[in-house]
């Protein structure tokens, strides 16, 4: 529960600061999940590093309009 808690402070810190520190840290929590649930799916080790990437590059693009308001992201 812990790891869902620090989740949500840094999407909310993200999207009101848009920090780089805090989108470093979002990523190196959320990395290797996401990654998995894309190999899962995908069975290819680069596509899946590059959806993950992707999901990423555009979470960093959109990081102070693109967060929504939310009550938690699910793991």
């Amino acid at each position: 529960m812990k790891c869902n808690k620090e989740v949500d402070t840094l999407l909310i810190r993200l999207r009101d600061h848009g920090r780089e520190n805090d989108f470093k840290l979002l990523y190196n929590l959320l990395y290797n999940k996401f990654f998995r649930i894309a190999i899962y799916y995908l069975k290819k080790e680069e596509w899946s590093q590059e959806v993950v990437l992707d999901v990423f590059l555009t979470l960093w693009n959109k990081r102070c309009a693109g967060i929504p308001n939310f009550t938690r992201i699910k793991s």
